[in-house]
């Protein structure tokens, strides 16, 4: 029976084919090797999603496996003028011990009183109008197809939310 060892050693041990234990006797497998690994597919999701700066510019992670010691994420963000300056992050997606870069939801481009088209896990969909999101993030639209001028404040959450089609708008079906 092996004492407690640093992660170090213990990946060590293990890679020599020791059986790490816990003060109980049992034995600890493979603990640091799956924490690595969803760490690792949670990086690789970053680079599938939309991001912006805290200034309103476009962003893009193009890389999360970068050999630098406290900055693995390399992130591209667009000037106005259309160049990309190049930007290292850490995992927290921090630039100088501050979040840099925030992910752009579906719904950060529709403004209030849009009309959209929500629904929840049982995939039916309905029209409304877009009320904001709520504490959790979620896109809210007004009860009863009401606009924010006629709702008496009153929002129900949804957890997917888009913009309406011109179809929709007119009064067609919605859309699949």
């Amino acid at each position: 029976m092996m004492k407690r060892r640093s992660h170090y050693q213990q990946r060590r041990a293990e890679a020599d084919g020791y059986t790490i234990v816990k003060n109980d006797g049992m034995p600890l497998v493979n603990v640091i090797i799956r924490r690595q690994k969803s760490r690792g597919s949670r990086m690789k999701e970053l680079m599938n999603k939309k991001w912006r700066t805290k200034d309103g510019r476009d962003a893009r992670i193009v890389c999360v496996d970068l050999k630098h010691e406290n900055h693995p994420v390399l992130c591209l963000v667009t000037r106005e003028s259309g160049i990309e300056d190049m930007f290292a992050l850490t995992e927290e997606l921090h630039f100088c011990r501050e979040p840099y870069i925030t992910e752009v939801m579906p719904w950060d481009d529709i403004k209030l009183d849009d009309p959209v088209v929500c629904w929840n896990k049982s995939g039916h969909k309905y029209k409304g109008y877009f009320a904001g999101v709520d504490c959790y993030g979620k896109p809210k639209t007004w009860l009863y197809c009401r606009t924010s001028f006629s709702a008496d404040g009153r929002a129900c959450a949804w957890r997917h939310c888009r913009p309406a089609t011109e179809a929709e708008i007119a009064g067609g079906e919605i859309e699949e």
